[in-house]
């Protein structure tokens, strides 16, 4: 199993980009390999954030759990 958490920007300086950070880092703390994929990286965290590419290839892994962090809207996160 992976997740993959999605959102539109990840940002250092607001609740959003702290909340997805803090889930980064606990579910990475339990072994489980973890991605973020967003347009806007603006985060000084040790994240990684996935290619467009490699994220539509994870997508149809059956293993792959996706976490769609929403709070505005997001063209590409409708997808």
């Amino acid at each position: 199993m992976e997740f993959i958490i999605l959102h539109q920007t990840i940002s250092d300086g607001d609740a959003i980009g702290h909340d997805i950070q803090e889930m980064y880092k606990i579910i990475k703390s339990k072994g489980i390999n973890v991605w973020v994929f967003c347009e806007n990286f603006l985060s000084t965290e040790d994240i990684f954030n996935l290619d467009y590419e490699i994220l539509k290839k994870k997508i149809k892994e059956k293993s792959t759990v996706l976490i769609y962090h929403h709070s505005i809207y997001w063209k590409m996160g409708k997808k």
